[in-house]
């Protein structure tokens, strides 16, 4: 087949499908990698959140408003310079688990008497 006088060639098929084959099982190992990996990766996640708390937990009142506060500020300067989401939402974690704790303490409200 002649295209403007050019010869064609047709693309070779065998070796097309013989690299669709080699892609698709370096997908499958990898995906078959990752599965494996993500139950790690949740527990370390799991138990890094946990110790944080505990550790925020432990800050008087006035430095855990602080953390959130510069968390907060973070967060609203970078994402305001254009930075990526990622980024921003790392810096706003902070901010995000101090007011968590604050608002699931229990309140002792004192009735008047």
């Amino acid at each position: 087949m002649t295209t403007n006088g050019i010869a064609a060639e047709a693309p070779d098929d065998r070796s097309t499908r013989e690299w669709v084959s080699h892609a698709a099982g370096a997908v499958r190992a990898t995906a078959d990698q990752v599965g494996e990996r993500i139950p790690v990766v949740v527990e370390v996640v799991r138990d890094g959140a946990v110790e944080s708390a505990r550790t925020i937990q432990a800050m008087p009142d006035s430095s855990q408003w602080l953390l959130a506060a510069f968390s907060l500020g973070l967060g609203v300067g970078l994402s305001v310079a254009g930075a990526p989401r990622l980024i921003v939402a790392a810096t706003l974690a902070p901010a995000v688990l101090v007011i968590g704790l604050v608002a699931g303490r229990e309140r002792v409200v004192v009735e008047p008497s």
